[in-house]
């Protein structure tokens, strides 16, 4: 297969998982509720973009993702904590951590099973994603967070950290994890 067909091939991924992404994030698609426990699922596309392209390709959605968090944050706030997603050391810096743990994992269990190696990938990416954004809170605007959350940071992180990350792990990792495994991408199309 020529290098303008995989790069076409890779260009189209790249806009279908980037428009699932943008629909996550623009409806409640996004968004997966229990009782008081919001989880949020649109950083899936930046998983499987890390996990079925690379590094490269991951890395492009985890900043378009970032850019989009941090736009969302200026134009239309919800939370109380989403004004601190207006820092872009916040929204952008940590999203771009997502594929770096998540291929660094990838590489490091290529030797296991397809499932096992998927499965710690995604868990470390969709770790990383809570950690490097609660620390990145923590470092650069932790008088606003402690104001916002009206506690201490670090107890609002670990209340905030306990009661949704398990969850929100297990159900990112129910939902990508089938589907970098499963879906088969030829070879041929690959860089």
């Amino acid at each position: 297969m020529s290098q303008s067909k995989k790069k076409n091939f890779n260009i189209a991924i790249l806009g279908l998982l980037t428009a699932i992404m943008l629909i996550l994030g623009l409806t409640p698609f996004g968004t997966i509720s229990f009782g008081a426990i919001s989880i949020t699922i649109a950083h899936i596309p930046i998983l499987v973009a890390t996990l079925m392209l690379g590094l490269k390709e991951g890395f492009m959605l985890a900043l378009i993702f970032g850019v989009f968090s941090m736009t969302k944050a200026y134009l239309a706030p919800v939370g109380l904590l989403d004004p601190l997603f207006q820092n872009p050391l916040i929204s952008i810096a940590p999203r771009l951590m997502i594929p770096i743990m998540t291929h660094l994992m990838a590489q490091a269990t290529k030797s296991l099973n397809k499932t096992v190696g998927a499965t710690l990938a995604v868990i470390t990416g969709n770790l990383s994603n809570t950690f490097f954004v609660y620390l990145s809170m923590y470092l650069f605007v932790r008088d606003k967070f402690e104001i916002a959350a009206g506690k201490s940071a670090i107890t609002a992180i670990i209340g905030l950290v306990s009661t949704s990350t398990f969850i929100k792990t297990i159900i990112v990792v129910i939902i990508t994890v089938p589907i970098v495994t499963r879906i088969k991408v030829p070879k041929h199309y690959l860089n």
